[in-house]
């Protein structure tokens, strides 16, 4: 996993910088001052450094000047408001290998990057048989088997191009056949498969073989297994195994799930009628409740995250499983975080405002993110939806509450509901789950007829 240190004394650019490239792989640092970064470009070896001009103490071409005069060789990347031509010519002069004017799209800034690692990077001792290879979109989890496509048809997201070993049939790790992929992100694959002495099918979840030596993805991914196997709750995916193959890919095994996402529901069927999302909310708010209860929060809520599994009880039309605990966070019996705090974890769309800033979170950063589910439940669509990363995060942070759209005949007190829950400080929103799910049944009791 290529490693980046991002120099950038804008607090919020630079968290927003930093989850962007974890979103994308990289493992990542970060400077706020010229001096902290010349303290660990002295101490650690990057990849890839990206500096911005205008830094408070030392500016990013003195402290370029640093690094090459230190015989630093690594690509370094300006990032600056500075448009004039002679400050560009200052900055390759003094060592830059690309120039980034501010603002900027992600997008470009992904594709700079990309190119300068590909510059540096070793040749490969063995090509890899284009076989063996597929490309994956990250957001709405397709595969495509276009060579020349860079970026996904549906949403612009860029193309992983990861390994692609397991086919229809093949045995993984000795006991579990292959019959089809379910899904992939940018970090693993997700296969069905028949567990060959249980004669049982599984959702087997395979680390790609580009980070199975990566520590720090390992570790990542053995998080995911512990959190949801620590937790045992009709609305958690139930976790089987965890493990290494003899050929060395992380695995786990989990509950296989037959029916679809949240995301997928919402996305083909539009908004769902407020009667029938109460008992979504309220099953949602059972899982986390479980999982508060056993000290782990989830920190990537998401409709992706939420599988809908029809129900045969007529007062229920699915059952709903929290997925996915890979950016889960986690305390010990002495309240000791195993994650640490100035990480940014989980999806833009339904990020809390003290995720955006890389703060310290609690239980209350999921009521908020659950907040923005209940929301789109309601609406079809996200509370907020900026032109890009930064300004998704920073509506987050500063932008009023919309109003769920009249036309869906939303009552005012689940209005109120999904809005405490959406407050932007914490001290103001519910204070856990069960007193939001307390107000819904609370609400629900006051409908005239008592709706259920």
């Amino acid at each position: 996993m290529p490693k980046i240190l991002i120099v950038e004394d804008d607090d919020q650019l630079r968290e927003i910088l930093k989850h962007a490239l974890v979103a994308e792989s990289y493992d990542v640092d970060t400077a706020a001052t010229g001096e902290a970064a010349v303290c660990l470009l002295d101490s650690r070896k990057y990849d890839l450094i990206t500096l911005d001009w205008n830094l408070t103490d030392l500016t990013g071409v003195e402290v370029l000047k640093r690094f090459r005069a230190a015989g630093g060789v690594s690509p370094v990347l300006l990032l600056t408001a500075n448009r004039r031509l002679a400050d560009k010519e200052e900055g390759f002069e003094a060592g830059a290998d690309d120039y980034l004017s501010k603002p900027f799209q992600l997008r470009e800034l992904f594709a700079r990057v990309k190119a300068l690692l590909r510059r540096t990077a070793p040749a490969r001792q063995e090509p890899l048989d284009p076989r063996a290879l597929k490309l994956i979109c990250v957001e709405c989890a397709s595969e495509f088997s276009d060579e020349d496509l860079t970026c996904c048809p549906n949403d612009q997201s860029p193309l992983l191009r990861v390994r692609d070993t397991l086919k229809p049939g093949a045995v993984f790790s000795d006991r579990y056949q292959i019959a089809k992929v379910l899904g992939a992100g940018g970090n693993s694959t997700v296969y069905l498969a028949k567990h060959l002495l249980m004669n049982k099918m599984v959702a087997l979840k395979v680390l790609h073989l580009r980070y199975a030596s990566d520590a720090k993805t390992i570790q990542r991914f053995q998080r995911e297994a512990q959190s949801a196997s620590s937790l045992s709750h009709e609305n958690i995916v139930a976790v089987f195994d965890f493990g290494v193959s003899p050929d060395g890919q992380p695995f786990m095994v989990m509950e296989y799930l037959e029916g679809h996402s949240l995301y997928e529901f919402i996305r083909d069927s539009g908004p769902i009628p407020w009667p029938d999302s109460i008992p979504v909310f309220s099953q949602l708010c059972r899982g986390l409740a479980h999982a508060h209860a056993n000290r782990v929060i989830h920190r990537d809520l998401k409709p992706g995250n939420i599988m809908l599994i029809p129900s045969a009880n007529v007062n229920c039309q699915y059952i709903c499983k929290l997925v996915d605990f890979g950016f889960a966070k986690i305390e010990d019996d002495s309240g000791k975080n195993l994650t640490h705090s100035g990480e940014v974890f989980g999806s833009p769309l339904y990020m809390s405002p003290e995720q955006c800033h890389g703060r310290r979170i609690d239980v209350r950063s999921d009521v908020y993110s659950l907040g923005c589910i209940m929301y789109c439940c309601l609406a079809g669509v996200p509370p907020y939806d900026g032109t890009s990363l930064m300004d998704t995060m920073a509506m987050h942070l500063h932008a009023p509450q919309p109003l769920i759209p009249p036309q869906f005949n939303v009552p005012n007190w689940l209005q109120d509901v999904v809005h405490k829950a959406m407050e932007k400080n914490p001290a103001d929103r519910f204070q856990d789950v069960s007193q939001l799910s307390a107000q819904l049944s609370a609400g629900l009791a006051s409908m005239p007829g008592n709706v259920h």
